[in-house]
């Protein structure tokens, strides 16, 4: 957990944090001692550094797996595991990680797999080495 957040007394704050799964936590916290990740196989620093960001509000809104960008020749696909709302999501990029612009010509594709939702963008239009946000 995160005392800070968790226990703020601010009734406008979630309570997402509060006995929070450590695999969703990792995303953003890392502790000073590797045994309060909770996880069986703890990250590295290099790793946490390196691993995708996303904010709680992915999981407070209903989504329950940590989305993931895929590759081909071609194309980049942007997966996740549709929750059981109606919410969409749009997918920005930075090569600086300061200013994101929305990324163009995402196209949803139709895959049948156990509720996931792939959406593909040529590669072009972005570089290798980026930082992207959810929107």
């Amino acid at each position: 957990m995160d005392t800070t957040w968790a226990n703020s007394n601010d009734p406008n704050q979630s309570e997402y944090y509060f006995d929070i799964n450590p695999e969703w936590l990792i995303l953003t916290h890392y502790p000073e001692q590797d045994k309060w990740q909770l996880l069986e196989n703890p990250l590295t620093l290099e790793e946490f550094n390196n691993s995708k960001y996303v904010k709680p509000v992915w999981f407070h809104l209903g989504f329950d797996e940590v989305p993931k960008l895929m590759a081909d020749k071609e194309y980049y696909y942007f997966v996740y595991k549709e929750p059981d709302n109606d919410w969409s999501v749009n997918l920005q990029y930075s090569s600086e990680n300061i200013n994101f612009d929305y990324i163009k010509g995402m196209e949803a594709i139709s895959i049948s797999q156990a509720g996931m939702m792939y959406y593909r963008f040529e590669k072009d239009q972005i570089t290798q080495k980026h930082f992207s946000k959810l929107a």
